[in-house]
């Protein structure tokens, strides 16, 4: 467990749409604060105090047993339908990023793995990748981890040139989007 005292990083306050969020960087024993999206000078900056890919239903539960406050925020307030169709596309990109690429990773790095299962690893990521396009900032900059993840795997497993360099030009695409977003605190 940690703890610390962290007066610039509390400045965040919580949306569940945040604008940027927080990642540990255990080689350098920081804690880093990234823009999931653009951010004007002055605005205030928005983080979410909930996982990744929840429902309405879930962030609402968990805030209120854990923070203990009931949500207002925008993605909390949408009407019914646009709330439900938000939390299917939620469901769909949390079983991607969390079953779906995950089993695929384990088929293409498996030895003697078929080309297919780097295909199929590939379709899915980039389902992952597109879905959490669609959601909110959060969930755009975990896409960048899927498309990393995918880069990872073609490496280790020897898959062909072209496909090693399109992997990593989305990968370098998904850093640059990364690195162009780190928020920096004047």
């Amino acid at each position: 467990w940690r703890a610390g005292l962290c007066p610039v990083m509390s400045r965040a306050n919580h949306e569940c749409d945040g604008s940027a969020r927080f990642e540990w960087d255990e080689n350098m024993r920081v804690e880093r604060l990234y823009a999931a999206a653009p951010i004007a000078a002055g605005t205030e900056i928005f983080i979410t105090y909930t996982a990744d890919f929840t429902t309405t239903a879930e962030r609402l539960e968990h805030l209120r047993t854990t923070k203990g406050f009931d949500c207002g925020c925008g993605p909390c307030r949408l009407p019914p339908a646009e709330a439900a169709a938000r939390d299917a596309l939620i469901r769909e990109a949390r079983a991607l990023v969390e079953d779906e690429v995950p089993a695929a990773v384990e088929a293409a790095s498996a030895p003697g793995a078929e080309d297919s299962a780097f295909t199929d690893l590939a379709a899915a990521a980039e389902r992952a990748a597109a879905l959490c396009q669609r959601l909110g900032p959060g969930e755009r900059l975990a896409a960048a981890d899927v498309v990393l993840t995918v880069l990872d795997v073609a490496m280790r497993t020897a898959q062909p040139a072209e496909t090693q360099r399109r992997w990593a030009a989305l990968a370098v695409a998904a850093l640059e989007q990364r690195s162009a977003k780190t928020a920096k605190w004047r």
